[in-house]
């Protein structure tokens, strides 16, 4: 629990220590996809991996390979700075925001468990 309160924190105080227009097209970039990526996950056409990644599991979703792209690109900016600050990797960030993910996610969403297989959280 602490170390999630920890990495929480730190993900929303990664505006601190990126340089702040840098920080702000991020976060406004993210903010910005959400509504498409809610929409996408709600769909079951993306889920989010083990990793902290998003995954495209439609063999039919061209059109969500840019989006799910970018979205990737941009958290793993944000895994950077926080395993800057930690003195951690970006994999463990990634783990760990892996796992807020599961906690957090709406019912339906595809989410993988550690062990590599998925399933639709109830």
């Amino acid at each position: 629990m602490k170390r999630f309160l920890i990495i929480t924190a730190l993900f929303l105080g990664m505006l601190s220590v990126a340089t702040a227009q840098d920080a702000q097209g991020l976060k406004k970039r993210m903010l910005d996809r959400l509504p498409v990526i809610d929409e996408l996950r709600a769909t079951q056409v993306v889920g989010e991996n083990n990793a902290g990644y998003l995954a495209v599991l439609s063999a039919d979703a061209s059109n969500a390979k840019t989006i799910v792209d970018e979205e990737n690109a941009d958290r793993k900016a944000v895994y950077q700075i926080i395993a800057n600050q930690t003195g951690g990797t970006i994999e463990a960030v990634g783990k760990s925001r892996a796992k807020q993910i599961r906690e957090q996610a709406k019912p339906g969403t595809m989410i993988q468990s550690e062990d590599g297989s998925w399933l639709a959280k109830s």
